[in-house]
């Protein structure tokens, strides 16, 4: 006869390693984002006022030289900005929703 305190042990040891099995394979399915990629959607800080459509903002600590999606909208320095599209080393990026 089979002990019935066995029979839990080994299926909850059996849903646990299931479960573990689960996460890491959707770890390593999931693209990892690095260099400029990973910038976009990130909210930053306008560093240079953007009068006309250019100027740099700060993401991280870094500086980036950033066009506006819409020109003519000017951001003051201070204000966040969120990035939309990255073309070379250059952002392009909108007024953060208020």
């Amino acid at each position: 006869m089979v002990d019935p305190t066995l029979v839990l042990i080994l299926l909850v040891a059996g849903g646990l390693g299931g479960y573990f099995l689960w996460y890491i394979f959707g770890v390593i399915r999931k693209k990892a984002l690095t260099g400029a990629e990973s910038l976009i959607g990130k909210k930053g800080i306008v560093y240079t006022e953007m009068l006309s459509s250019k100027g740099e903002v700060t993401i991280d600590g870094v500086i980036w030289r950033a066009y506006l999606v819409t020109p003519g909208d000017p951001l003051k320095k201070g204000e966040e900005v969120i990035v939309k599209k990255v073309e070379d080393i250059t952002l392009i990026v909108e007024r953060a929703p208020r």
